[in-house]
């Protein structure tokens, strides 16, 4: 199954690189120009440090360091070089995987512009996935070339002789470009006497560049090729177990919508009652206004009892004041009798005496 995904990838970026080196090499009008149609051997050469938390990777050096940038270049390099983002040791973003090893590790990218040319990217991380990957930016696709550079600035530090590296790009930067018989290409260090020349092999400049005749690095591609077919493997189990989860989630929602239907019936059913209740309400309200018109007719009826009773009280005492007139009356009449009763008394004894 590898050897099928592996031809179809080989094939794809070798057809592209054919079209980029038929473009580059032979320019109309330079059929016979034996130098490759490149301005330098690199453009510039940096070193990222990786991303940490929730910062991104940054440029920490550059050579020339009056490089100049284009805007898009400078701003997209890091995550052209670390297409990783890590945050506290674990992988959160995936774009491409790298897999880490107690060697150093070495792979190219490259940037197109809006005329379809080409600059490569070669990338070196250092053994167990250091903080700081070096990258040479070129026009050339000269894989090997590039990749010993790195690894021999790399040698110079390590062997305490750091101050031998800018010289050491200045001279590399600076090389003329080689002929197309030239199959190695020597450094001198520029401004230093370190007595050291720094030679590599060049490839068939006379060919285009074939990523298979480098077996070390194709056997790199294979492993980074069959690392990316690992984490697809893990997205389709991830993808299967949210499509399970999906399902469940259809499940109770089909399972809510039940319940919601159930609800809505019940709120229906309430509307019903509620409905009846205000009928019940109004009619009792109907009935209160009658009885407060029949309470204002019983208080109407009441008021005018209050004021045929103040009236029979008004007669009541002029009865008794009549009353009381006719006793003073009846006392005088009681009088007269008495008086007459004297009187029929005196005559009584005048006629006794006589």
């Amino acid at each position: 199954m590898f050897a099928h995904w592996i031809g179809i990838f080989q094939s794809i970026l070798c057809s592209r690189l054919d079209v980029d080196m038929a473009t580059h090499a032979r320019p109309p009008g330079a059929e016979n120009a034996e130098h490759i149609p490149a301005v330098r051997i690199y453009e510039c050469f940096v070193e990222v440090a990786r991303p940490k938390d929730n910062e991104d990777a940054q440029i920490k050096y550059v050579y020339p360091k009056d490089y100049a940038w284009e805007v898009d270049t400078k701003r997209q390099l890091p995550k052209f070089v670390f297409p990783n983002k890590f945050v506290n040791g674990g992988v959160v973003v995936v774009v491409m995987h790298c897999v880490y090893s107690e060697q150093e590790e070495h792979f190219t990218f490259v940037l197109t512009d809006l005329d379809g040319k080409y600059r490569f990217g070669f990338c070196r991380y250092p053994p167990g996935g250091g903080d700081v990957a070096m990258c040479f930016l070129s026009d050339l696709p000269w894989f090997k070339v590039f990749y010993q550079a790195m690894d021999k600035i790399r040698d110079l530090r390590l062997d305490h002789q750091g101050e031998v590296v800018e010289p050491f790009l200045a001279g590399f930067r600076n090389h003329s470009l080689p002929m197309a018989n030239d199959s190695v290409i020597s450094i001198v260090p520029e401004g230093i006497d370190v007595g050291q020349v720094f030679t590599f092999a060049l490839p068939d400049l006379r060919k285009l560049p074939e990523i298979p005749a480098d077996m070390w690095y194709f056997e790199n591609i294979l492993v980074h090729f069959e690392s990316i077919l690992v984490h697809f493997e893990n997205i389709l189990v991830h993808f299967e177990s949210i499509l399970v989860h999906f399902e469940s989630i259809l499940v109770h929602f089909e399972s809510i919508l039940v319940h919601f239907e159930s609800i809505l019936v019940h709120f229906e059913s309430i509307l019903v009652h509620f409905e009846s209740i205000l009928v019940h309400f109004e009619s009792i309200l109907v009935h209160f206004e009658s009885i407060l018109v029949h309470f204002e007719s019983i208080l109407v009826h009441f008021e005018s009892i209050l004021v045929h009773f103040e009236s029979i009280l008004v007669h009541f005492e002029s009865i008794l004041v009549h009353f009381e007139s006719i006793l003073v009356h009846f006392e005088s009449i009681l009088m007269h009798f008495e008086s007459i009763l004297v009187h029929f008394e005196s005559i009584l004894c005048t006629l006794r005496v006589s």
